[in-house]
């Protein structure tokens, strides 16, 4: 209808501007994150960063992290657990922050004896 428009929260950008997207991809370890990633996200989102429990990986992986949200681009995080840290910085770079959690059903096993 002519002459209304939709409201904008005051810190939302205008409906040009496209915001980059942070998408945090969690769950727990062998869940199929990086498998959900490669079959359904990776042409939308090809930078994929990891939590890696090695510190010298992760010094690498903070730093391309601190790269991408200066340059605003998209990217998946992979994490075990949400990070409340990373939730602020990518919304303080003005990012529109995403969150998946992917689990894996747990089937009793069959050849249990009743």
């Amino acid at each position: 209808m002519p002459g209304i428009q939709r409201k904008r929260r005051d810190d939302s950008p205008p409906d040009s501007a496209v915001r980059p997207v942070l998408l945090l991809l969690v769950g727990a370890s062998g869940s199929g994150k990086t498998t959900f990633y490669e079959c359904h996200l990776k042409t939308a989102f090809p930078k994929f960063l990891k939590r890696s429990s090695s510190p010298l990986e992760q010094t690498e992986t903070d730093e391309e992290l601190k790269r991408l949200l200066k340059i605003g681009e998209s990217f998946v995080y992979q994490d075990v657990a949400f990070d409340s840290r990373l939730i602020r910085e990518g919304k303080s770079a003005r990012y529109e922050v995403k969150a998946v959690y992917i689990a894996t059903k747990i089937r009793p096993s069959t050849s249990a004896a009743s």
